[in-house]
């Protein structure tokens, strides 16, 4: 257990250190390969799995699945690194990004307003909250994908530019009076998880959507991909929030470790953000990935089963 593990050897390990602050940083990459390999690893197995299911039924629920972490992590990847440039510029000179009132409000008393959970909290908007902006054009890339690669199963680095300073834009959201209340509020919750639940709500709805009228899938085949999408999303916010509370000590007490042994480092606030996304990835993505395809891939079938029967059309 985390609890039992002790010592500066451990805390002030170089490579944890440096993945947390990793983490920190670049979360919307972090999240994105986490994705991608428990989709590429896990799921197709527990998709395999799940018993009593129509054959061509797992095909559609392992094409979606896949299709749906390499899409994810392209997009995170290219379309993220500007804008955790962007913040980590912000996070070394806020006094030429912040105004004094804005710095003042969010410091909460610490030497660094970097350092203080509003801000992280504002700052994470622009990087976890990224699901949010890409989930429309991920699904319809995924829309794209899926038809042609259900038909043939069925047989047998270069950053994007920007017009505009990206800090210039995360600065005038975090200099905003009514985004600093919010971000009071928020810093008091767990919000790297909200961040990261919203997400995967906003991105199934958005492939649903999406998956319900693209003309190249059958109706059967829509149905599928439908109810293994929201059926997969609702049993894991609800498994990943029960976890996620039930491991609150342990991760407590690695934090205040973390505190312990690296009180004087700089990066403090990034190691213990870091190790909250880590955890939250980690658990959302074990449940959603490895356990609950399980579940949604017969539950899917069987839906689709009653509310679109096997007929020579939809087949």
């Amino acid at each position: 257990m985390i609890e039992k593990i002790k010592g500066a050897n451990f805390y002030n390990n170089k490579t944890l250190l440096k993945s947390l602050k990793f983490v920190s940083e670049k979360s919307p990459v972090f999240t994105a390969g986490a994705s991608l390999l428990f989709q590429s690893t896990l799921r197709p197995i527990s998709t395999l799995l799940a018993p009593k299911t129509d054959k061509k039924d797992k095909k559609i629920s392992f094409v979606k699945s896949l299709s749906s972490a390499v899409t994810g992590f392209l997009f995170m990847f290219a379309i993220s690194n500007p804008f955790s440039k962007a913040v980590k510029n912000i996070d070394n000179n806020p006094q030429n990004y912040l105004s004094k009132d804005t710095i003042k409000n969010l410091s909460n008393g610490l030497d660094n307003v970097s350092s203080s959970k509003s801000y992280k909290f504002l700052t994470q908007l622009f990087k976890l909250g990224l699901t949010f902006a890409l989930a429309y054009p991920k699904a319809v890339v995924n829309n794209k994908i899926i038809p042609p690669v259900i038909n043939k199963l069925s047989e047998k680095k270069e950053e994007p530019s920007f017009t505009g300073k990206i800090e210039n834009i995360i600065a005038n959201t975090i200099n905003n009076k009514t985004m600093q209340k919010v971000a009071h509020h928020a810093e008091k919750t767990d919000y790297a998880t909200h961040l990261i639940a919203l997400g995967d709500i906003f991105s199934t709805l958005a492939f649903t959507s999406i998956t319900s009228k693209n003309k190249k899938l059958k109706e059967r085949e829509k149905k599928v991909l439908n109810y293994n999408a929201l059926t997969s999303t609702a049993l894991c916010l609800l498994a990943g929030y029960g976890l996620n509370y039930a491991t609150k000590k342990p991760m407590d007490s690695f934090i205040k470790n973390l505190e312990k042994f690296n009180k004087s480092s700089p990066d403090l606030a990034k190691f213990k953000e870091g190790a909250g996304i880590v955890k939250t990835s980690l658990i959302f993505g074990a449940i959603y990935y490895g356990l609950i395809p399980l579940i949604s891939t017969y539950l899917s079938s069987k839906m689709a089963d009653k509310n679109c029967p096997k007929t020579k059309d939809n087949l």
